[in-house]
């Protein structure tokens, strides 16, 4: 079913904004953040086709070796934009690339259902919260760990580009699991339920563990 990216994000957008009008600045930014979210989204959208039709890529090869790059890369400018020019903390940086991750999840799984329907209410409900929680497993990666390399800059600089490397393969090995069929490919869809679950668990014991350094 052909669709306009742009029309979409107009529709999802308009209430975070008006909102974001109408909160405190605390709230504000989350709003602003999960629309950036969408504006990355639409951004690698382009950038997937663009590339995708350069090197002549099929789709299995787009979606190995072309679209985690782009994804993540594109997820993490805004944070670099942050953390250079506003010269932000890592705790506010964490914040900044786990709303956009949920912006960016939210508008890739409604575009996913204008393209394919909305008939299996399982399969959307498992892909749903798989997809999500690989973007925010992505997101603790480069959230959390840049509250690791904080100084010397040089230090900081080559941290953020492991981390960045890691999300780019954790989101490559989840999109080539979705690739198969049978126990693998709900082995793949369980991988980033499970990561995000113990992320979570130890987010607490991972926040003072940094703290006290």
């Amino acid at each position: 079913m052909p669709y306009n990216i742009e029309n979409i994000f107009i529709c999802l957008a308009a209430p975070f904004l008006i909102a974001a009008l109408g909160t405190n600045a605390g709230n504000r930014k989350n709003y602003l953040f999960i629309v950036l979210g969408f504006v990355c989204c639409i951004i690698s959208a382009y950038l997937n086709t663009f590339f995708s039709a350069l090197y002549n890529a099929q789709d299995t090869y787009a979606v190995l070796e072309i679209s985690p790059v782009i994804e993540e890369t594109v997820k993490l400018l805004p944070l670099l934009f942050g953390l250079i020019v506003f010269e932000l903390c890592p705790e506010d940086g964490g914040n900044i690339i786990f709303n956009i991750a949920v912006g960016f999840a939210t508008f890739e799984n409604i575009c996913y259902l204008l393209e394919n329907g909305t008939g299996n209410l399982f399969y959307l409900f498992v892909r749903g919260f798989s997809s999500g929680a690989m973007h925010i497993t992505c997101a603790f990666i480069i959230g959390y760990g840049l509250r690791v390399f904080r100084r010397p800059a040089a230090l900081r600089a080559a941290g953020i580009f492991g981390l960045l490397c890691v999300a780019i393969t954790f989101h490559a090995t989840f999109n080539m699991l979705m690739k198969t069929d049978g126990m693998i490919k709900q082995l793949g869809y369980a991988i980033p339920i499970v990561s995000c679950i113990i992320l979570l668990l130890l987010k607490a014991p991972f926040r003072k563990l940094t703290a006290s350094k």
